[in-house]
């Protein structure tokens, strides 16, 4: 495994910039995340034969795609491993942008940070539901498991952060293996000069980058609208006890 920066868990791949493992970060119980059992990735529609042999041999035998059907349509994987898990979670922010440029309101950094946070919370608590499918299927995996978006940056890194969460991760952890996207992240050319048209530098920046505030906002609209990750993980995410105990056992070691 070719693995670079952050503790070792980079893997370094031609067809994606911003695919690493979750391995290695303490719980608040003093256990650890299992290495090579759950990784994040952006788009994975770019890999070639030699990347698919690498991510092979990292035990992932499970592609999970956050990615709407249109997404996935327009890029899709061709992943040769034994199972692919589509969970779509479509985004809403580009249709926001339009209808805004189309009434002729500026989007600066600061209209941009306010819909960034918007969409997290929308994310986050419109698909409880899918987080759950995704959590039982990291729950079942007998081999590791790779999850992605287009970006791998809001609905991976709103994925990441509660995986990480329902383990047990602090949220100063969280929030760092969320960060490390601004230091991978490389946009391929296809989406280089999407959403040019009335946005300025600044606000390209911000969509295009993660920032704390944005998975601070799905975290305070979690507390808001259902008291806190235990009621959430417990009523519409819908994570039985003994699914939460499997998950825990396939994921931790310690």
């Amino acid at each position: 495994m070719e693995t670079a920066g952050a503790g070792g868990r980079v893997v370094r791949l031609a067809g994606a910039s911003n695919f690493r493992d979750l391995g290695g970060y303490g719980t608040r119980e003093g256990r650890t995340v299992r290495w090579r059992r759950v990784f994040r990735s952006d788009r994975l529609d770019l890999l070639d034969e030699a990347d698919w042999h690498k991510v092979a041999g990292l035990g992932i035998d499970t592609v999970v795609d956050f990615r709407s059907p249109e997404e996935a349509g327009q890029a899709s994987s061709r992943q040769p491993l034994r199972r692919f898990v589509a969970l779509p979670i479509a985004p809403d922010l580009d249709r926001r942008l339009e209808t805004l440029r189309t009434i002729g309101e500026r989007l600066d950094a600061a209209r941009m940070r306010s819909l960034m946070q918007q969409e997290y919370r929308r994310i986050l608590i419109d698909h409880a539901k899918t987080f759950g499918e995704f959590l039982h299927t990291l729950a079942e995996a007998d081999g590791a498991v790779v999850f992605h978006c287009a970006a791998g940056k809001d609905r991976t890194g709103i994925a990441a952060a509660l995986l990480l969460a329902t383990l047990g991760v602090g949220r100063a952890t969280i929030e760092q293996d969320y960060l490390l996207t601004n230091d991978l992240y490389q946009r391929p050319g296809d989406l280089r000069a999407r959403h040019l048209s009335g946005m300025s530098r600044e606000a390209l920046e911000v969509m295009w980058s993660v920032h704390a505030s944005h998975l601070n906002a799905a975290f305070d609209a979690l507390d808001e609208v259902h008291g806190g990750l235990e009621p959430f993980l417990a009523g519409p995410v819908g994570l039985s006890q003994a699914l939460r105990r499997r998950l825990v056992d396939n994921l931790l070691e310690g």
